[in-house]
């Protein structure tokens, strides 16, 4: 004997008596859907929860510290040289200390000279312009700067500080602890700006302040993002002009693919700094 079937309560698609009354009416098909919104919905919700306010607070204190003496020790080595670029950058799969950098117009001159001069590099980037060379690996990537890992063992206590704090009982995601370290440090060099702590570099050679991800799939998008929060929207501008490798539209695809919790559970610790970052 046939079986009636009956219709799905959304599309209308005719299903199996036993699928209506295991789905609430829906189909296979229309249930997946609404399964995959509730999950977006809750996660939507979730990412709104800010569970690490207090150790927030505690960590972007002791970075502006530890920056505030690393940055004035190395103003004293650059012996009045104009720093263009300052940069904390994090080991999120690496598992070591966050790591202060900077670089002077000088350092530079002498990466973009090697540089230009490297005809290996060029046959292995045959379609990257040799300008678009020099900006991505000399001008704007901190692991090649000439102050690379400013005293790096100051940065030890941090990473100790993070790796102790105990996961809440209702925090479901392992983004949100590495979201939350990533708004800190971004937050520290915001509170140093704001103290005017790098006004002569910022006058005299635009002075670029960013944060990086080593060997992690956030670091396009937190580059940009701190960059855009740290930044007149001028100097930002010529930041994200030079450091772009990829085009527009697959630098979005990355960063929904790769990026996108973090990154949003980043901006809403970001919103405890007093200012609103969309990451773009």
């Amino acid at each position: 004997m046939e079986t009636t079937r009956v219709a799905c309560v959304s599309c209308g698609n005719k299903i199996l008596p036993d699928t209506a009354a295991r789905n609430n009416g829906l189909c296979g098909v229309c249930e997946r859907k609404r399964a995959k919104l509730a999950a977006k919905a809750a996660m939507d919700n979730d990412i709104l929860i800010i569970r690490y306010a207090d150790e927030f607070s505690t960590l972007r204190e002791m970075t502006r510290d530890v920056v505030r003496s690393a940055f004035l020790d190395l103003e004293r080595l650059c012996a009045g040289e104009c720093l263009y670029g300052l940069c904390i950058y994090a080991y999120k799969t690496v598992g070591g200390p966050p790591v202060f950098c900077g670089s002077t117009l000088a350092g530079f001159a002498k990466r973009e000279s090697k540089l230009r001069a490297d005809t290996e590099l060029h046959k292995m980037l045959p379609n990257m312009p040799v300008q678009k060379i020099v900006f991505t690996s000399g001008k704007w990537s901190p692991y090649e700067w000439e102050y690379e890992a400013h005293r790096w063992s100051d940065f030890r206590a941090i990473v100790d500080y993070v790796e102790n704090i105990a996961p809440k009982q209702d925090d479901n995601s392992p983004n949100e602890l590495h979201a939350m370290a990533l708004a800190a440090y971004v937050a520290s060099l915001y509170d140093l700006d704001q103290e005017n702590l790098f006004a002569r570099h910022r006058q005299l050679s635009s002075l670029v302040l960013f944060c990086s991800d080593c060997e992690s799939s956030d670091r396009e998008w937190y580059q940009h993002a701190s960059a855009k929060f740290l930044n007149p929207p001028e100097f930002f501008n010529i930041f994200y002009n030079e450091s772009v490798v990829f085009d527009a539209a697959e630098e979005e695809h990355n960063r929904e693919l790769l990026g996108d919790e973090c990154q949003r559970r980043f901006n809403t610790y970001l919103q405890l700094v007093g200012r609103k970052s969309d990451g773009g």
